[in-house]
Order: structure tokens, then sequence, then C-alpha cells
């Protein structure tokens, strides 16, 4: 999702799940390279900080870190390399939706 749709993404998910429902999100999370690789999507990078901001800004939901995986762009074969990028991770959150206040 581009940047400028985020909070729209986020406003939507919380209007569709219901207390207690869970969503799994897996957002790249663009480390080193240029600075045109670290900027370029889809998909955009989403660092967990990020990702915290945006569903825990008003408490409807609870967001935890469930991995980090780290991309080795030496071994792997993707476009994210020939991009510009050097330090790749995907990351793995559990967002939970609280109860209304």
């Amino acid at each position: 999702i581009s940047p400028d749709l985020r909070q729209w993404y986020v406003n939507v998910m919380a209007q569709l799940e219901r207390p207690g429902g869970q969503i799994l999100l897996l957002p790249f999370d663009r480390r080193a390279g240029t600075e045109e690789a670290l900027n370029a999507g889809p998909p955009f990078s989403v660092p967990e900080h990020v990702v915290r901001e945006l569903f825990e800004a008003d408490g409807r939901f609870e967001v935890s870190l469930l991995g980090d995986i780290t991309h080795d762009l030496e071994e792997e074969n993707t476009r994210f390399k020939e991009l510009g990028l050097s330090d790749l991770h995907e990351l793995v959150f559990k967002i939970t939706r609280k109860a209304d206040a």
C-alpha cells in the first residue's frame, strides 16, 4: 500500500475487524541501500515503528512482532538487489483488534 493510503487502510481494517479479530501483516523493511532503492515501491518499505504508529496510535489495535526474517541478497536472485538494496527484512506482525472503549 502506498504511504499516502496507509492510514485509510488502518481505518478500514478497524471497521472490518471485530474485537479480538487478528490480522497477519508481512511488510518488507528496506534497511540499507541507495536512496532510490529505499524509497521505491511497490512493495513499499514499512519498518516496525511505522506499523506501530499506524495501528497503535488511537488504541484500537495491539501489535506484536512475531518475526524478523533477513533476506540474504547475495544468495537470493531478486530484483531488490538489482534496485540497489543491501539489507532487506520481512517482518511478521500479529495485529489484534481491541474491544471498543
